[in-house]
């Protein structure tokens, strides 16, 4: 076997071994001597792709599809980077000209499913990932996709059975290979630009919105935004939902997902800053009369909803870099609310399911458990899919499938101390 050939199968195999560093600078040195050969640019771009480098992945996987049409690996890859970079119309046209009942009918219906649902078409995604999962009934991906699909149409009990199922099969699978971790990237100043503006267009709107969450959390303790926060979260009276909405719209934001299939918090983002935004509405509850804001789905029974209950609000106007914003009166206390100790970093603390004003464990705040988890265990960040699980047997008592993932987590994290301490 000659050298050359040595080092094309060294190239394979450092992909597919998960060592895609090693791979990904491998393939650059390889795509520079080796410009004509699609090997180099398909294991560029696949690299690229499961380091974060969307952008990238996508320009080396279209070489490489150039280079090699016919290769159903590099369709694949190359569909697999266009949904990941959120190409969603590329990718529909890639993925729509592959046969629908060729060798990769799986991985064509579930990307397809992840663009539908990308671009608010609900039910044909479910469609698509039903289609999925009767293609290979024990692939977690394609279970995943389903339940997270059911959900999206309104069907939340047989989502919440979906995704115990699938967890199920995911902690007894082999575990999945950590990647290296991202640093948290420092926050741009144009960001914390677009926060103050868009506040500001609110407020000249007649939207009584303010930053909360981790948003407030970033701007009273770190005195801006969080280091590698992806979102702006704001709040405001529920009632003027459709008017901060037509502000957003007339301002160039854009709906992310048909916000998930929820009705609180609508979801957008800013193309220009690649920013999402959280409307986070606020009522009135009419029974207990309590401030109370989560996540709401429709056409499902009220207690079945998340929901986090809040101190009396009071609003003052303050000027910002952008022009005169609504802000918290007391931001202490609402943050207090929501985290406890707010003025000690805590990187394990997940908003949605650790909450401290959240009410009860309801029915969609036990699917965000179990979504969480996965996502977790799929990332390997298993100290943290931890948490969530204790956090969850704490508010629903003994779980048989919550205590199995529980022992095997603490397993997983004992061997990886051994290890360390090796």
């Amino acid at each position: 076997m000659g050298s050359k050939q040595k080092a094309r199968q060294r190239l394979a195999r450092l992909h597919k071994e998960a060592k895609f560093q090693e791979a990904y600078e491998a393939a650059k040195d390889w795509v520079a001597r080796h410009a004509n050969d699609p090997l180099g640019y398909q294991v560029l771009g696949a690299s690229a792709r499961r380091l974060g480098k969307f952008t990238e992945a996508i320009e080396a996987l279209k070489v490489a599809h150039r280079r090699a049409p016919g290769d159903r690996a590099i369709q694949r890859s190359l569909g697999r980077a266009l949904v990941a970079g959120r190409r969603w119309k590329e990718a529909e046209e890639l993925l729509s000209a592959l046969p629908p009942d060729g060798p990769d009918a799986g991985i064509r219906s579930l990307l397809l499913c992840r663009v539908c649902q990308a671009t608010g078409r609900n039910r044909e995604a479910l469609e698509h990932a039903v289609r999925a999962v009767a293609l290979a009934p024990e692939d977690f991906e394609a279970r995943y996709a389903h339940a997270r699909a059911l959900r999206e149409v309104g069907r939340l009990e047989e989502s919440l059975e979906g995704l115990r199922e699938v967890l199920q099969i995911r902690v007894r699978a082999p575990l999945p290979v950590p990647l290296p971790p991202r640093p948290h990237r420092p926050p741009r100043p144009q960001e914390l630009r677009l926060l103050w503006r868009t506040l500001h267009q609110f407020a000249e709107a007649g939207v009584h919105a303010f930053p909360t969450a981790g948003t407030l959390l970033g701007l009273v303790r770190e005195g801006g935004l969080l280091p590698g926060d992806k979102d702006f979260d704001v709040g405001l009276p529920f009632a003027e939902m459709e008017r901060a909405i037509a502000c957003l719209f007339a301002n160039g934001w854009k709906q992310e997902e048909d916000s998930y299939g929820l009705a609180n918090p609508r979801t957008f983002h800013f193309p220009k800053v690649r920013m999402a935004l959280d409307l986070c509405g606020l009522a009135r509850d009419p029974v207990s009369g309590v401030l109370v804001s989560g996540f709401w789905m429709r056409g499902i029974p009220v207690e079945w909803n998340r929901f986090t209950e809040f101190p009396e609000l009071r609003l003052r106007k303050q000027d910002s870099p952008e022009g005169r914003v609504w802000m918290p009166s007391e931001p202490e206390r609402w943050l207090e609310a929501l985290y406890g100790d707010w003025r000690t970093p805590d990187p394990t603390f997940d908003t949605v399911i650790c909450a401290k004003n959240l009410r009860g464990f309801s029915k969609l705040t036990q699917y965000y458990a179990f979504q969480r988890i996965y996502a977790l265990w799929d990332a390997a960040s298993y100290r943290k899919a931890l948490v969530i699980v204790r956090v969850a047997l704490d508010r629903l008592g003994e779980d048989a499938l919550l205590r199995e993932i529980e022992q095997r987590l603490l397993g997983v994290l004992a061997e990886s101390e051994a290890r360390a301490d090796a």
